[in-house]
C-alpha cells in the first residue's frame, strides 16, 4: 500500500504514513469522502430556485455551500467539491442581484 500524500510505500496494518504522519483513513468510503461537496453542490442548488422565493435564505445557502466546497477541495479535491463551489457562487451571486434590484424597484415605486 502507498501512502496518498507523499506516495511512501507503508505497511498494510499502518494507521499514519511513517514518512510524512498522514493519518491512513482505510474505513473512509467514497460517499464520506465526498460529504461536503455534495453538500456545497445540494446547498449551491437550493440557492439557486430558493433564492427567487426568499432571497435572504438563498443567499446564506449559498454562502455555506461555498464554505463546504471550499473545505471540501482542500481535504479531497475533486470535480463535485467544484461544482459545489460554482453553483454556490452563481447561487449567491445570482440571490444578490435579485435581491438588489427588488430593492431598488420598490423605492422607485
Amino acid at each position: 500500500m502507498f501512502c496518498q500524500k507523499c506516495g511512501a510505500e507503508i505497511d498494510n496494518e499502518a494507521v499514519i504514513c511513517v514518512k510524512c504522519g498522514e493519518g491512513l483513513n482505510k474505513d473512509i468510503g467514497l460517499d464520506k469522502k465526498n460529504g461536503l461537496g455534495i453538500a456545497g453542490l445540494v446547498l449551491g442548488i437550493l440557492s439557486i430556485v430558493i433564492g427567487w422565493l426568499i432571497g435572504i435564505i438563498g443567499i446564506a445557502m449559498g454562502i455555506v455551500g461555498i464554505a463546504c466546497s471550499v473545505k471540501q477541495r482542500k481535504l479531497f479535491p475533486n470535480s463535485i467539491a467544484n461544482a459545489g463551489l460554482i453553483t454556490s457562487i452563481i447561487g449567491t451571486a445570482t440571490t444578490t442581484i435579485i435581491l438588489i434590484a427588488g430593492l431598488l424597484v420598490s423605492f422607485l415605486i
